[in-house]
C-alpha cells in the first residue's frame, strides 16, 4: 500500500530551470523508459503536455492518484476531488490542442448536456468542471469528468482479453445505437465514433474506496524515472515530469468487479454539427471505422458516416474482432478491405478510383505502361495487362482465393517475424549501451486466429464468429509445449520462459451464431454498410431491426464478461506452428 512518504517521493519534482530551455534542440532528448507510456519526445516539450506526477495536487483541489490513459492530445489522470470527496477523471490537454480542439470539445459537452434530458445524460461521461493551468510547456485546458471503466477496444477488441456473453452483446449494441441516435437527433455528427471512445461504466462503490483500497483493487502505480539523453538535462528538468507511469490495468480480476455491463461515450473533440459552418471539416475517426466517402474522396463527415462506424463496432461487440483490418499500407488496405467486405465499387466511383490510382502512381514516380505501349527498359510496375475496368470485380473475387491468400499470409508473417527478431536485437543492444535501465524487450509476437491478414466478405466474417482455433482445442500443457518449441526457433537471443499463466487464457469462444442469428446479423450490418451514404439505414430504422431483441437461445447463466484469448499463431518459414 502507498503511504504518505511514498506519495511525497513520487510527487516531488526538482526545481525548474529555464536556462536554455527553448534553445536546446536534440533529436533524442529522453532515454526510452521501460514501460508503455506517452511518447516523451512528442509530449514533453513546449506545446506539449503538462508534467504531472502522482501525489501532487492540481488547482489546489485534485489529488492525482493514478493514470487512466493517454491519447494523441491529452493524458487522463485518476484524481480525488477534495471538494466533493469523489474520484474524477482529469483530462489535461497538451498546449497546442487546448485552444482549438479542447475548446470544441468543451462546447460540445456543454451543448449536449444542456439539450439532453437528465435521465439520458449518462449516455456520455459527465463534465463537472473545466479550467486552465499554466506550465513550462504552455497553457493547458483541463476537463474534470466522471470516472468510467476500460474502453471497449482495450477489453474485447485490441487485446481480445475478454469476451461478452452474446445476449449482453445484443443489449449493449442496442444501448449504443440508441445513444448515438440521441446525439444525431441533437443535430450532432460524432465524427470519432470508435471503440477507443466507448467506455464501460463503473459502479458507484468506487467512490467509497480510500486511495489505499483503490490501490488494492486496481494495483499500485508503477513509477519510472525520466532520464535525459545526451546533454539535455536542463531541458528535461524544465519540461518533463520526474516520473512516467503505465496506465491503470482494468483487466485485473479485482478491478473488473467494479465494471458494469453498460456503455458511455467520451471525447467529443472532433464533433461537427449538421447546421454548422464547417464545410471543409475532415473525418476524425481512425481509418478502420471511416466510411468510404471520407476515406476514398476525403468528403466531409455526415451523420451517415457515424452509421458506418457503428456497424463496424456492432460486429466487434458480437464478434470480438475487428471487421476491417489493415497492414503496412494503411488506408489502401482498408479501401481494399471495404471492397472485399461489401463488393465492387459503384459504377460512378470506378473512373474516379482509376484517376486516383494513376495520380498516386505519378506522385510516387511509378511509370504506368498503357495498353500497347512497349519499352526496352523494365518499368517499376508493368500495368500493360492490367484490366482497369475490372479492377474492383477482381478485388471482390479475392475472397474465393483462400489458398493463395493463406500462402501470402504465411510469407508476410514470416517476414514480420524476421524483422521483429532484428528489432529485438537492436533494442537489446541499445539498452546494453545505456545500462542505467533494465533492457526492455518487446513481447513475443502473437497473432490472433481471428485477425485475418486479408479482410473477409461480410458473410464470411459473420460466420467466423465463435469459430474455435487450434489453440482452443489444446490443454494448457499442450499449449506450453508448443510455445516452448516455437520460441526456441524464433528467439535467437535465448529461450524465453513459458508460463502457465500465459497459456491458461480463459474460456473457449462462445458458440458460433446460429443460422437464424447469422442471417439476421448479416441483414442488419448490410443495411448500414453501403457505399453511398444515402443508401445506408437511418438509426431509427436500425433500432427496429429484430436482431437487437430476438432471443437466440444463448446461455444466460454464464458471467456477462469472461476472460478470453483467441490464442497464438506463429508462421516460421511457411510452417504454421500453433
Amino acid at each position: 500500500m502507498s503511504n504518505s512518504s511514498d506519495e511525497a517521493r513520487l510527487g516531488a519534482k526538482p526545481p525548474a530551470s529555464d536556462e536554455g530551455a527553448n534553445e536546446v534542440q536534440y533529436a533524442h532528448r529522453y532515454m526510452l523508459p521501460p514501460c508503455d507510456c506517452e511518447d516523451l519526445e512528442e509530449s514533453y516539450q513546449p506545446g506539449g503536455l503538462h508534467p504531472v506526477v502522482i501525489g501532487e495536487c492540481i488547482a489546489n483541489r485534485y489529488h492525482i492518484v493514478h493514470k487512466l490513459g493517454v491519447g494523441s492530445s491529452a493524458v487522463v489522470w485518476l484524481a480525488r476531488d477534495q471538494s466533493h470527496d469523489r474520484y474524477v477523471a482529469l483530462k489535461m490537454l497538451n498546449s497546442s490542442w487546448s485552444s482549438e480542439s479542447g475548446a470544441r470539445e468543451l462546447i460540445a459537452y456543454n451543448y449536449l448536456q444542456s439539450l439532453l434530458p437528465a435521465k439520458q445524460q449518462d449516455l456520455m461521461v459527465p463534465l463537472y468542471d473545466s479550467f486552465e493551468i499554466e506550465g513550462p510547456n504552455g497553457k493547458h485546458l483541463c476537463l474534470t469528468l466522471g470516472v468510467s471503466g476500460p474502453s471497449l477496444s482495450s477489453i474485447i477488441t485490441r487485446s481480445a482479453s475478454h469476451q461478452l456473453r452474446p445476449d449482453v452483446a445484443q443489449l449493449l449494441a442496442r444501448e449504443l445505437t440508441y445513444n448515438l441516435n440521441l446525439i444525431h437527433k441533437a443535430g450532432v455528427i460524432y465524427n470519432d465514433f470508435s471503440p477507443n471512445n466507448i467506455l464501460f461504466k463503473l459502479n458507484n462503490d468506487v467512490n467509497e474506496l480510500s486511495i489505499e483500497e483503490l490501490y488494492e483493487a486496481f494495483g499500485q502505480p508503477e513509477a519510472f524515472e525520466v532520464q535525459a539523453s545526451n546533454a539535455t538535462e536542463d531541458f528535461t528538468r524544465t519540461h518533463a515530469p520526474t516520473y512516467v507511469y503505465p496506465a491503470l490495468d482494468f483487466t485485473r480480476p479485482e478491478a473488473l468487479k467494479f465494471v458494469n455491463p453498460g456503455l458511455t461515450l467520451i471525447d467529443f473533440a472532433e464533433v461537427r454539427y449538421v447546421r454548422g459552418p464547417e464545410t471543409d471539416a475532415k473525418h476524425g475517426v481512425t481509418i478502420h471505422y471511416t466510411d468510404p466517402e471520407s476515406l476514398f474522396w476525403n468528403e466531409k463527415p455526415v451523420q451517415a458516416s457515424d452509421v458506418w462506424s457503428l456497424a463496424c463496432i456492432l460486429f466487434e461487440l458480437r464478434g470480438n474482432d475487428t471487421l476491417i483490418t489493415s497492414g503496412v499500407r494503411g488506408a489502401e488496405d482498408v479501401k481494399n478491405g471495404m471492397i472485399r467486405l461489401i463488393g465492387a465499387l459503384p459504377d460512378d466511383w470506378r473512373n474516379r478510383r482509376e484517376d486516383q490510382l494513376r495520380a498516386e502512381a505519378e506522385v510516387a514516380g511509378i511509370k504506368i505502361i498503357e495498353h500497347g505501349e512497349r519499352t526496352d527498359t523494365p518499368p517499376d510496375f508493368d500495368f500493360s495487362d492490367f484490366d482497369w475496368s475490372g479492377m474492383d470485380r477482381q478485388m471482390a473475387e479475392l475472397d474465393a482465393q483462400s489458398r493463395e491468400r493463406e500462402r501470402k499470409s504465411r510469407t508476410a508473417v514470416s517476414r514480420v517475424i524476421s524483422a521483429i527478431s532484428k528489432l529485438r536485437r537492436a533494442v537489446r543492444s541499445l539498452f546494453r549501451r545505456n545500462s542505467q535501465h533494465e533492457p526492455f524487450i518487446p513481447p513475443p509476437l502473437s497473432i490472433g486466429e481471428g485477425l485475418p491478414m486479408v479482410s473477409l466478405s461480410l458473410e464470411d466474417a459473420v460466420k467466423s464468429i465463435g469459430k474455435w482455433t487450434d489453440w482452443c482445442h489444446m490443454t494448457v500443457e499442450e499449449r506450453m509445449e508448443k510455445l516452448v518449441a516455437v520460441r526456441q526457433i524464433l528467439h535467437s537471443l535465448g529461450e524465453e520462459p513459458v508460463t502457465r499463466e500465459e497459456c491458461d487464457t480463459g474460456q473457449t469462444p462462445h458458440a458460433p451464431l446460429s443460422g437464424e442469428e447469422a442471417v439476421d446479423f448479416i441483414d442488419l450490418l448490410s443495411s448500414m454498410l453501403k457505399w453511398h451514404r444515402s443508401d445506408r439505414a437511418t438509426l431509427d430504422d436500425v433500432l427496429k431491426h429484430p436482431w437487437f431483441t430476438k432471443d437466440y437461445g444463448h446461455d444466460t447463466e454464464k458471467p456477462w464478461l469472461e476472460k478470453y484469448h483467441r490464442g497464438y499463431i506463429y508462421y516460421v518459414n511457411g510452417k504454421r506452428w500453433i
